[in-house]
């Protein structure tokens, strides 16, 4: 029988891999927990923006593989509010208030899994997103596309991960 000796340093990157792979949840953190104890946890926010109110909404993000998005707000006293799934359908129906431009996007959902131009569109960008839905919790995405001359949300759609579900349904 072999034994393996690990360091200090090995057991904590052990340990720092089963938390960002799931194994302590972001979502289960309280509201009024310490962003500093937060990015401790789970390290930085893919998206810091600030709000008009003085607080900042934090994102943190598991694109571009992952399905999961979620963001909290800080207050002045550096606490967070409790934290929200929005890679969820009933989060984009608010891309159908008010506009849009990428900025606005980025602080409402995190950086994009991909973006991606098409030649039969050249004055359009899309912006796609992984998420976990339909009737049966498959691998879906919502495509947000742009004006490339505006910078200004077009329109919005989801459907399969053709990827994502390509490689589900090799197992």
């Amino acid at each position: 029988m072999k034994f393996f000796h690990l360091s200090r340093y090995s057991l904590t990157a052990i340990a720092g891999a089963l938390i960002m792979s799931g194994c302590a949840s972001i979502s289960e953190v309280p509201a009024g927990t310490s962003y500093d104890e937060v990015v401790k946890e789970f390290g930085n926010p893919a998206v810091s923006c600030p709000l008009p109110d003085g607080r900042t909404r934090m994102i943190w993000s598991q694109e571009p593989l992952g399905e999961q998005v979620w963001a909290t707000t800080v207050g002045s006293d550096r606490r967070i509010s409790s934290f929200e799934q929005v890679m969820a359908p009933n989060m984009f129906d608010q891309l159908n208030e008010g506009s849009w431009d990428a900025a606005k996007v980025r602080c409402a959902y995190g950086p994009p899994a991909q973006i991606q131009s098409f030649p039969d569109s050249p004055g359009r960008i899309v912006w796609e997103y992984r998420f976990m839905g339909g009737a049966d919790n498959e691998f879906m995405m919502l495509f947000i596309s742009f004006d490339r001359a505006t910078n200004q949300v077009v329109n919005y759609s989801i459907g399969p991960d053709p990827e994502m579900n390509l490689l589900a349904g090799s197992q």
